[in-house]
């Protein structure tokens, strides 16, 4: 589900989210994993517990996730509310 429009994402205040807390955030970045190499959150997008599951299971099995600002996947940008 998008909260706000990218560009509204990209110039907010941003903190990153520790694990756990991620939930319900609002995306300021774009996560891509690959493989498959599309998108899986776009800035301004709600996180939800089943992206953040695949992302992070994804990682630990070994899966790449080049443009996220911490590929390992412990913290994750997200706007400031």
């Amino acid at each position: 589900m998008v909260a706000c429009r990218r560009r509204h994402a990209r110039g907010a205040h941003i903190a990153r989210a520790n694990p756990g807390i991620r939930s319900g955030w609002i995306s300021a970045e774009q996560v891509t994993p690959y493989p498959p190499g599309i998108p899986a959150v776009v800035p301004g997008e709600c996180l939800n517990d089943a992206v953040l599951d695949y992302l992070c299971s994804g990682v630990r099995a070994g899966m790449n996730v080049p443009d996220a600002a911490d590929p390992s996947m412990e913290t994750v940008r997200v706007l400031k509310t």
